[in-house]
């Protein structure tokens, strides 16, 4: 699980404009680091899903890693066209057959929470 931190600072702050030009970069940013077997949702207003099949904790790491240095690429490049820094929060956890899937999203979405905390501290 994904989410856009602080994009309705950005909408405040910079119009909603910039804020939707914040989530198609993210997106497109989030299906660059993703293999094609992946699948990719927006689960709300600036939360996504990522459902990786045939993915372990080792392949979910792999990637977590892969989003967060386009993130830092993306700030690099193009944080000052923008006037924002993009920042995303991740949660991971992993399902099996015998798994709810309603409670894997429960725990991503409380790992996701976590790292977002872990940030303003």
């Amino acid at each position: 699980m994904i989410d856009i931190d602080n994009l309705k600072d950005i909408n405040d702050s910079h119009g909603h404009l910039t804020g939707d030009r914040i989530l198609v970069e993210a997106v497109a940013l989030i299906k660059n680091a993703v293999r094609k077997s992946d699948i990719v949702i927006r689960y709300g207003g600036d939360e996504f899903l990522i459902f990786m099949n045939d993915g372990g904790c080792d392949e979910t790491a792999v990637m977590i890693d892969r989003i967060s240095e386009l993130v830092d690429v993306w700030n690099r490049d193009k944080a000052a066209i923008f006037g924002c820094r993009l920042s995303l929060s991740m949660g991971c956890a992993t399902c099996d057959k015998d798994c709810d899937v309603y409670d894997a999203l429960k725990i991503a979405d409380e790992r996701m929470y976590q790292d977002k905390r872990e940030k303003k501290n």
